[in-house]
């Protein structure tokens, strides 16, 4: 399972960041991690490394927040969470996004990204229009939908036949306030990149 996001979720809230809570969730469902941070030294550039451990992997798990992170460097248009999201889309390679809420509490520099703003808008928009609309606001939230997320893509993948032995691509939507099921989760077949 790769998990894509950018550096200051590591970091916030500094007790228990979203990130230690959605590698709790995928160490909780049995899955293995891979992140960036985690890449071996190697002599290719780092894009095409992350591009083929994206491709090896069984399921993207995107978190995204508010800042834009680091570009490319040999593509300034694009972020490395941008490239893992458009790897994985290219590959079939499920894809299940969280997006940080509006209603989330930390500081400043948590919601602001005053080189990258725009960017990131436009970037959780394309999100969205894709279907995907799972939202958090803490860590231990963000670790039940991860959860709940991982445990429902596993659950079709195991009664859907595959293509070449991969999963379908899904994703898994939570909507507040609309009850489906007994969780809030709906599993939706998802094509679009």
């Amino acid at each position: 399972m790769f998990l894509s996001h950018t550096s200051e979720l590591d970091q916030f809230p500094p007790d228990r960041s979203f990130v230690a809570a959605a590698q709790s969730a995928v160490s909780r469902a049995g899955d293995a991690i891979v992140e960036m941070s985690s890449f071996p030294a190697s002599h290719r550039l780092p894009a095409a490394v992350c591009e083929d451990l994206v491709r090896a992997s069984d399921v993207l798990v995107v978190i995204a927040g508010f800042q834009y992170g680091s570009t490319v460097p040999d593509r300034p248009e694009q972020s490395y969470v941008e490239l893992e999201v458009d790897t994985a889309g290219d590959a079939g390679v499920p894809r299940l996004v969280f997006l940080l809420g509006d209603e989330a509490h930390g500081p400043a520099g948590l919601f602001v990204d005053p080189t990258g703003g725009s960017r990131q808008r436009a970037f959780r928009e394309r999100l969205q229009h894709c279907g995907v609309t799972a939202t958090f606001t803490s860590p231990a939230e963000l670790e039940t939908n991860v959860l709940h997320a991982l445990t429902a893509l596993a659950r079709d993948a195991s009664t859907t036949p595959t293509r070449k032995g991969r999963s379908p691509q899904v994703l898994v939507t939570h909507s507040r306030g609309t009850q489906v099921g007994d969780n809030n989760y709906q599993v939706n077949n998802f094509t679009d990149r």
